[in-house]
């Protein structure tokens, strides 16, 4: 007896879900992150081998990794959205990058196709929509002149099934990108706090 949704709201509440997946994926290893800086274990005792030290406390670790004393995470961003940073940045400071970097690092090119996605949910500028064009491109096995339906966003891709753009394990698993995205988070995630 409820009315249902059309297909491109559908695929609007994928897309905007998609960008609530990535704020809190981005949420989470910034706040792994200051906390392991300053000390913090996982809940199995795993804590990262520090090759500078700990820090103070979380404050202190937002100033070091920042190279700013004034910067306040409620009011100042961080860079916790490119995958790129993340990754050298635990390699500054943790030996390996351990947790993050070897397990970042083998999903580097998905981790990054995930940001031009979630900014063509957030923004309309011209480059949101060309590097979004040119990611859709590449999960949907097109060539980089082959030219994609007018209108095509960001939830018509997520509900497609995957491509060649994971690694089979991940790929077989999974029906949609949206799926295989969550699948992705969620390893990463329990490789990084276990």
């Amino acid at each position: 007896g409820q009315p249902s949704l059309y297909a491109e709201q559908a695929r609007r509440v994928v897309g905007l879900s998609f960008l609530g997946l990535i704020s809190k994926w981005e949420e989470f290893l910034e706040e792994t992150f200051v906390r392991y800086m300053a000390g913090a274990n996982s809940p199995s005792g795993y804590s990262p081998i520090y090759r500078l030290g700990k820090t103070a406390n979380i404050a202190h670790a937002y100033h070091v990794i920042s190279g700013d004393t004034g910067f306040d995470p409620k009011r100042n961003y961080s860079k916790f959205s490119e995958p790129r940073w993340v990754i050298d940045i635990t390699r500054i400071y943790f030996d390996n990058g351990a947790p993050y970097s070897p397990r970042m690092q083998a999903y580097i090119e998905p981790l990054q196709h995930a940001v031009k996605i979630r900014n063509r949910v957030a923004h309309s500028s011209t480059k949101c929509r060309e590097d979004f064009k040119k990611t859709a491109k590449i999960h949907l096995g097109l060539q980089p002149t082959a030219r994609i339906k007018q209108g095509y966003s960001v939830g018509d891709l997520l509900v497609e099934k995957p491509k060649a753009v994971f690694n089979a394990s991940l790929q077989a698993r999974h029906q949609s990108y949206f799926e295989i995205y969550c699948g992705l988070y969620k390893y990463l995630a329990k490789q990084i706090v276990p």
